[in-house]
C-alpha cells in the first residue's frame, strides 16, 4: 500500500447490515452471501487499520448490545421493531 493510499484510508467506519446479522451461520434463514460479505470486508479494512462497526437488528431480547468480532471489528445489536417475525422486505 503506497503512502497516499494510508492517508486515505478511514480510521473509522459505520457498516449496517439490515437484512441480516453478520454473526448469522450462513444458509440459515436469511443469512448467506451479504452477511459473509460484511464479515469479510470489516476484517480486511480492520487489517488496514481501520476501526469498523457493524449496526445490525437485534432479533432477540437476549443478545448482548455489543459483540467483538474481531480485533478492530464490533457488531452492535439495535434494538428496532418486534425481535422476532419482522420479513427483510420489511425492513
Amino acid at each position: 500500500m503506497t503512502l497516499s493510499a494510508v492517508r486515505r484510508t478511514p480510521k473509522r467506519v459505520a457498516m449496517l447490515s439490515v437484512h441480516s446479522s453478520p454473526l448469522d451461520q450462513p444458509g440459515v434463514g436469511d443469512a448467506g452471501g451479504m452477511n459473509v460479505y460484511v464479515v469479510e470486508l470489516s476484517r480486511r479494512l480492520a487489517a488496514m487499520g481501520t476501526e469498523v462497526e457493524i449496526f445490525t437488528r437485534s432479533t432477540a431480547s437476549d443478545l448482548p448490545p455489543k459483540v467483538h468480532l474481531a480485533d478492530g471489528v464490533t457488531v452492535h445489536h439495535v434494538t428496532a421493531g418486534p425481535f422476532q417475525g419482522m420479513a427483510k422486505e420489511d425492513l
